[in-house]
């Protein structure tokens, strides 16, 4: 039987790690977490739970694209691996197609949270996670590659869900560093999505384009990279017969930003025989059951969420 690994970079979750841990936990199961020098107990709190749940803790400073590559090189050879982030509480659903992913070999993205769940040795054949915090796995996702897309949910809850998302960033940093961190995850965006300028200014309000061309000056200085694309995730989207009785928890999320830059049509083709939600968050959302948007809105959205409408593309 194929080693299944699970690991992740944390910073600053003291609050949130123990509950993500033990959704994740597996007897079976190899997990390896790089914590960033954490300030706030994260990396004590870590320690307590290492024995209890087969757990290798890791400290290393670095971005969340070199944390998680730190992590998984202490992986087992040739085992499968999936990461997984430390602010979310994952369902049976994600256990479940990790599993089947080593069953068959399948390089495999998950729905809505989007862990690629990909062969160590494939992954470090491809060069791994590059130095990128923001738009880290989409880049991830396209030089890797991935024979399919399953749209199912896999958390059970967003264990961070703030009223913005400057409430959320807030945890990570304060003052002037809050706002140097914003400023580079722009850079990262650009550089992760490999977005030309006029993609940049597409996809940023107009007020933020000075500092957007800032960005991108650095972003060409540092080294571009391409993303993967809501259609080349909706082109490979499958639901194997194994999921079938899993209808009422399929879920395609696209952001009001990706509909709106070049790609309606494609995605209303895709999304052919789905009901659409767009909700105050800038989701949209792509259901075969209504009563999934109520559980996005209790339970999913990184925002908090009041009202999700009926929306036709």
């Amino acid at each position: 039987m194929v080693k299944i690994c699970l690991y992740g970079t944390v910073y600053n979750n003291a609050d949130t790690v123990e509950e993500s841990v033990k959704s994740v936990f597996d007897p079976s199961y190899k997990i390896i977490i790089t914590d960033n020098y954490s300030t706030d107990g994260t990396y004590e709190h870590l320690e307590e739970l290492r024995k209890d749940f087969n757990l290798t803790i890791l400290r290393y400073k670095s971005s969340r694209g070199v944390g998680r590559q730190y992590s998984l090189n202490y992986c087992p050879e040739n085992s499968m691996t999936a990461y997984f982030d430390m602010d979310v509480k994952y369902n049976k659903i994600f256990h479940d197609i990790v599993k089947y992913s080593a069953e068959r070999g399948a390089k495999v993205i998950t729905g809505m949270q989007g862990t690629l769940v990909a062969p160590k040795k494939e992954i470090i054949e491809k060069g791994g996670w590059n130095d990128l915090t923001v738009a880290e796995d989409i880049e991830f996702w396209y030089r890797v590659g991935f024979d399919y897309h399953i749209p199912l949910i896999t958390m059970e809850k967003n264990l961070h869900r703030q009223s913005s998302y400057g409430a959320r960033e807030r945890r990570y940093s304060k003052g002037i560093n809050y706002y140097y961190r914003w400023f580079m995850s722009v850079v990262d965006t650009i550089r992760g999505r490999g977005f030309t300028l006029e993609d940049a200014f597409s996809w940023y309000k107009k007020k933020y384009h000075v500092i957007v061309f800032l960005a991108y000056v650095i972003a060409k200085a540092k080294g571009m990279y391409r993303g993967t694309t809501i259609v080349e995730l909706l082109e490979k989207m499958y639901i194997p017969d194994e999921f079938r009785n899993y209808e009422d928890y399929i879920l395609v999320g696209v952001g009001l930003r990706e509909i709106n830059y070049k790609n309606r049509d494609i995605i209303k083709k895709f999304t052919e025989g789905f009901k659409s939600f767009l909700c105050d968050d800038n989701m949209t959302l792509f259901v075969k059951k209504e009563k999934v948007v109520e559980y996005y809105m209790k339970n999913l959205s990184k925002k908090l969420v009041k009202n999700c409408e009926k929306f036709t593309l």
